[in-house]
């Protein structure tokens, strides 16, 4: 919500505010949540607060249970990308071994480079799928891997067609666990397809991010990238309309 706010107060070339109702209390700022733990995470983003000051707050409130998580799983916040190459079913049998070496093999030293902020990867055919510790660096892959693919190789037999990658990132809640076939691990949920849908309806060329990341974008408040309202766009495999942004460098 703080980054939603960011983002709309671009929009209107003003500042966003944060309004905090406190009774004077002094609480741990190193919470998961609670007002101050909100107050303290706005102002190390750089913004402004404006107390209100409230006497006597009935604290004494009935919470709902947590929700229980699966056996042998965990669910924690991360940044999603998925991306896939449009032109690879044009491909004949003697590119693909260069498509592998310079397409993919590209894009694998990219995610090399960010070593172990790549929490996961995988990859099947022109696909890839990866799980990255945080919306700034995920940013920072998606675009390092539309560069590295900017002038593709000639062996691919594709000039004078419109061929690239098409990246879609997320952000939000995934579980964590083994996977029950191959025994590997397995990062998955609601989210994770909801990204796989994004890529479909992205330009050539191009990198798509969902609302929720470019909301935390605005409220890391790195200044190095630009999200621009795109509209709701119809995903792939009906799967709804979601609002999506261009994600790009300021500098490009």
């Amino acid at each position: 919500m703080m980054g939603l706010a960011r983002l709309r107060a671009r929009e209107l070339e003003t500042e966003a505010m944060q309004f905090a109702v406190i009774d004077g209390d002094a609480r741990s700022v190193d919470a998961m949540a609670g007002t101050d733990a909100d107050v303290a995470l706005w102002q190390r983003c750089g913004g402004r607060t404006v107390g209100l000051v409230a006497k006597g707050l009935d604290r004494a409130l009935d919470f709902p249970a947590a929700p229980t998580v699966p056996d042998g799983a965990r669910r924690g916040l991360y940044a999603i990308l998925f991306a896939d190459f449009a032109g690879f079913s044009r491909l004949g049998e003697a590119e693909l071994p260069v498509f592998a070496r310079e397409v993919m093999g590209g894009v694998g030293r990219v995610l090399d480079r960010f070593g172990e902020a790549v929490l996961f990867r995988n990859t099947w055919g022109d696909a890839v799928y990866a799980v990255i510790d945080a919306p700034t660096t995920a940013a920072r892959i998606a675009l390092a891997m539309q560069d590295a693919l900017r002038v593709l190789p000639a062996g691919l037999g594709l000039e004078g067609t419109r061929a690239g990658m098409r990246i879609g990132v997320h952000f939000g809640p995934i579980y964590r666990g083994i996977d029950p076939i191959v025994g590997g691990e397995l990062w998955y949920g609601t989210e994770v397809t909801r990204t796989a849908r994004i890529e479909p309806v992205t330009l050539v060329g191009q990198v798509y991010c969902t609302q929720p990341l470019a909301a935390m974008l605005a409220l890391d408040d790195v200044g190095d990238f630009a999200c621009d309202y795109v509209g709701k766009v119809r995903l792939a495999k009906d799967y709804g309309e979601l609002a999506l942004y261009r994600l790009s460098r300021r500098s490009d």
